[in-house]
């Protein structure tokens, strides 16, 4: 990159930055050997005002991506910038976009991992960011990346309960990718598996369409709370769907063989209350081909 460019904008000295664009603009193509653009740099640092000046010298700025496929929108959202993903918020509402693709929209481009940068905000605990991009672009809460995580799985595992309950709030039309079986399995079972109670209580009482739903090896949200010991969210499970004390994995394990194989006496206590025939349940092998 432009070393008097890259001076101006790390130092967020916007006199520098409007003597050296005067002169001439060509600095701007430039990059850093991360191919981070001078709007990367600015978006990190929060440098809200270096940031303006720049878009609107060159807004395709905006849309840039250094090395790891990260656009300053992710950056920002990432390192907690609020004023930053602010002002780029702002750009993307007035980006034109294929309405009907949103291909090139700010809001859902992704990086190398596959996230939007709600993804990113939410998975660096970055609530108070991740509300504002839910208000600008409300779908994006439902986009999946290459782990087939949506900003959803990701909230409910973190414990961000304020995120959590402005997606429930949004209208959801259910895609095929939702309902397929992934490896960390629906969001119920991230929150199942971090302990977060208050975010099973919500999805128990808003999306009662997670209950039964299962990861890539069968385990439903009861197998990820016995292994996690927690007798309080194997009650809430079982009380709200009994029959999932009974459901076997892809290795033929209720939850009962689970809890007893990781010794969690808490999830065997519950699930014998709740369920005492379970106990009968012999290990059903299953042979695949």
């Amino acid at each position: 990159m432009d070393p008097a460019l890259h001076k101006a904008v790390t130092e967020g000295d916007l006199r520098k930055l409007k003597i050296i664009l005067r002169a001439d603009s060509t600095p701007l193509l430039s990059r850093t050997p991360q191919q981070n653009t001078a709007l990367h740099i600015a978006a990190r640092l929060g440098h809200r005002d270096i940031a303006d000046r720049l878009l609107k010298e060159c807004e395709t700025l905006l849309l840039e991506k250094n090395v790891d496929g990260d656009t300053p929108l992710h950056v920002a959202s990432k390192f907690g910038k609020i004023e930053v993903v602010d002002l780029l918020i702002n750009y993307s509402l007035e980006w034109p976009i294929d309405i009907e693709s949103a291909e090139g929209s700010p809001f859902t481009t992704k990086n190398m991992l596959g996230n939007t940068a709600l993804h990113e905000a939410v998975t660096h605990d970055e609530s108070e960011v991740a509300l504002i991009l839910l208000e600008a672009n409300p779908n994006v809460g439902y986009v999946f990346n290459e782990k087939q995580e949506s900003p959803f799985h990701i909230a409910a595992r973190n414990g961000l309960e304020t995120v959590v309950n402005e997606i429930l709030k949004l209208s959801w039309v259910e895609q095929e990718v939702e309902t397929q079986p992934n490896a960390t399995g629906s969001p119920l079972h991230q929150a199942v598996l971090a302990g977060h109670i208050k975010i099973v209580e919500m999805l128990l009482f808003r999306r009662s369409d997670f209950v039964k739903q299962v990861d890539t090896d069968g385990n439903n949200a009861v197998h990820y709370a016995a292994q996690k010991n927690n007798g309080r969210i194997v009650e809430m499970l079982i009380t709200k769907e009994p029959s999932l004390a009974y459901g076997n994995n892809q290795w033929g394990q209720p939850p009962l063989h689970v809890a007893v194989y990781y010794g969690a006496k808490l999830a065997i206590k519950a699930i014998l209350k709740h369920c005492p025939d379970t106990a009968e349940q012999v290990l059903c092998f299953f042979i695949f081909i």
